[in-house]
């Protein structure tokens, strides 16, 4: 019964290993930046760490900060975006806005930073 006992116990360690998350196929960085007349706005960049990703939206504050569409015309800004491995995808959000949550959507899962 003793010999029993570690084997039942490196079964259920081994089992808790498959819980550990794997690393997020892109990197979030997020800077509070000011506008004229003192008003903060968000700049969000996110870059591949994965051979190709498409992001499919960028939620600032659960929505609370609304995406600036300045590239509507160009389609600089527009989503999705597909990013190759290295590459970068930049948007910024109508002032006032102060990031407290950032989600990034992709094809490959939501991934979301807390500050």
């Amino acid at each position: 019964m003793n010999k029993i006992l570690p084997v039942i116990a490196l079964v259920l360690l081994t089992a808790c290993g498959d819980d550990i998350p794997e690393e997020p196929p892109i990197s979030i960085e997020t800077y509070d930046k000011q506008a004229a007349y003192y008003q903060k706005y968000v700049e969000v960049i996110v870059r591949a760490k994965v051979d190709e990703i498409e992001i499919k939206d960028i939620i600032v504050n659960r929505g609370n900060c609304k995406i600036n569409k300045r590239g509507w015309i160009s389609r600089e800004f527009a989503l999705p975006a597909r990013l190759q491995y290295g590459s970068t995808y930049s948007a910024t959000f109508v002032p006032p806005c102060s990031a407290s949550q950032v989600d990034v959507e992709t094809n490959q899962g939501v991934w979301t930073v807390n500050y």
